[in-house]
């Protein structure tokens, strides 16, 4: 028997096989489609009534701003504490929701009793703006 010593490179270009291609794009489009079939939307589904009295009614958000400086702004107005307190407890008569707005540099203890404040006056949704 006769061993050849050297391995010879194939010349030319090797037939490209299509056929396992072909399959493999049949597979993710069927993959595709039975994963859209079996997609379940979130929930149950209910039926919604019209709404018959027009516009919905949205309760604008309330502001307080506490500036660098530790000035107190509610709705663009200059207020003391007190000032605001009552403010707040007319607010929390309508039932709207605080926005509070703070300057990066002040501290949370701030934040934070203007937070109290609002929740000692009856204020059910109080919420801090950040960026």
């Amino acid at each position: 028997m006769r061993f050849k010593g050297r391995l010879e490179l194939e010349q030319g270009m090797k037939q490209f096989e299509i056929v396992p291609l072909v399959n493999l794009v049949f597979l993710l489009l069927l993959f595709v489609i039975f994963s859209l079939i079996l997609q379940t939307g979130p929930g149950t589904r209910v039926k919604l009534p019209r709404n018959t009295a027009g516009a919905i009614s949205k309760l604008e958000n309330l502001e307080v701003l506490i500036t660098a400086d530790n000035n107190v702004y509610f709705n663009g107005m200059a207020l003391s504490p007190a000032g605001l307190e009552s403010v707040l407890k007319e607010a929390a008569k309508r039932g709207q929701p605080l926005l509070i707005k703070a300057d990066k540099n002040i501290a949370l203890n701030k934040v934070s009793r203007i937070w109290d404040k609002a929740r000692e006056c009856g204020i059910a949704q109080v919420n801090i703006l950040t960026d």
